[in-house]
């Protein structure tokens, strides 16, 4: 489902040159990522920008950085799980509250 939403992200951005397979430009990659995982680094997304140009012979594409987000575990980095527990504490007699 989430690859689906930043898919459409790409496909939503402008592209550059007059091809169908055009290139984003790395503030149109930054942009994208920053909507997905506002928490990402400008180094994380030049570095995935980086990759994704070398895989993608000089386009960056959707599935560009598709194939290099599943090498670097990307998608697996992202997610973000809750859980139902409270983390106990301790008070200063290092008993639990």
């Amino acid at each position: 489902m989430r690859a689906f939403i930043l898919k459409r992200f790409f496909e939503e951005e402008p592209k550059q040159g007059s091809n169908t397979k055009g290139s984003l430009s790395f503030y149109s990659f930054k942009k994208i990522l920053e909507q997905f995982d506002p928490e990402l680094t400008t180094i994380e997304i030049a570095s995935l920008f980086r990759e994704a140009w070398t895989a993608g012979n000089g386009v960056v594409n959707f599935d560009s950085f598709f194939l290099v987000a599943n090498e670097k575990s990307f998608f697996l980095k992202t997610i973000r799980l809750m859980g139902f527990n409270v983390v106990p504490s301790l008070n200063m007699m290092e008993d639990f509250d």
